[in-house]
Parts: structure tokens; C-alpha cells; sequence
């Protein structure tokens, strides 16, 4: 999941968290903002590896859609955000990191297959991890100190796709 391209625009490859993230807004996310809306069930519950995935990679698709939307609309108000590194900072702070971290929220809470578990909730715990960094350093975000990348290798070896792909 990579928050910032190389000429500074944020970007979201999801698992969310980190972490896990894609921009794929339609086959995967559905693109209205009340579908966007929606978070994991209050239970969580899911019976099979392929029936979490299909969910998990649901709600990457729905943080990105979030973070495109907000990208925009905090560019719209600051257009120069961008050209500086304090403004990719605030980038990060406030457009990167709330929508990747919900996701990863969301995804905690969906419950893990029996098949795979282990490791979904393994890969789940080092998103937190990424998320947390962050976090704590933005600045690191934006100087290339930070790489969800080894989170979206297991992401993508465990069969997830918006979960997978950086954006």
C-alpha cells in the first residue's frame, strides 16, 4: 500500500492499511457513497477463505474510494499541498491515514476463516503495525521511509485483489 507516488500524490494501496490498498471502485466496491458508508457486520462472521477475501477486498475498495474523494476535495482547498513537504505531510495526516485506517478496523473485525486464519490475522496484525508507523512518523511516508510493500506481497499470496494492489 503505497500512500504517495514519487511526485507526491496520495495514494492508497489497502490493506490498509494498510494496508491493504486499490482504487477499484466498481465491481468491487460499489460506488455510491450510502454503499461506501457501510462497515463490516456487527458479527463479522464469515464461513470460508474465499467468502472473507470477496469482504475484506470490499472494504479496501470502499477506503479508497473514501480517500480519492477526500484527496480531492482537500486539493480543491489547499491546490498546493502537494509542492511542498510539509503539505504532503498534512496530506498523509489527514487524507492518507483516516480512511486506511478504518479499513484496517473494518477488517479486524471481520471474523477469520478456519482455513487460513492464522495467517489473514497475522497479515492483519502487521497492517496495524504499518498504520501505527505511520502515525507516528508521516514525514517517513512522504521521504519513502515507509513500504506497506512486503503486506501486499502476503496479501496478494493469501488470494486478495483491492486488499493487494497498490493504487
Amino acid at each position: 500500500m503505497q500512500l504517495l507516488s514519487s511526485r507526491g500524490a496520495t495514494r492508497l494501496g489497502p490493506l490498509m492499511v494498510a494496508l491493504g490498498l486499490a482504487i477499484i471502485l466498481s465491481g468491487c466496491g460499489g460506488d455510491s457513497q450510502a454503499a461506501d458508508e457501510g462497515t463490516a457486520s456487527s458479527s463479522g462472521a464469515v464461513s470460508s477463505k474465499a467468502q472473507f477475501i470477496e469482504k475484506a477486498d470490499k472494504i479496501c475498495a470502499q477506503a479508497d474510494g473514501r480517500q480519492i474523494r477526500m484527496r480531492t476535495a482537500y486539493l480543491v482547498k489547499h491546490p498546493n499541498a502537494e509542492k511542498s513537504e510539509a503539505g504532503q505531510v498534512r496530506i498523509v495526516k489527514t487524507v492518507a491515514l483516516p480512511p486506511i485506517s478504518r479499513e484496517v478496523t473494518e477488517l479486524a473485525q471481520l471474523d477469520p476463516p478456519t482455513e487460513g486464519g492464522e495467517e489473514i490475522e497475522a497479515l492483519i496484525s502487521e497492517l496495524e503495525e504499518l498504520i501505527r508507523e505511520a502515525e507516528e512518523n508521516p514525514k517517513g511516508v512522504v521521504e519513502g521511509a515507509w513500504s506497506p510493500a512486503a503486506a501486499e506481497a502476503k496479501a496478494k499470496k493469501l488470494g486478495f485483489d483491492a486488499c493487494a494492489t497498490p493504487s
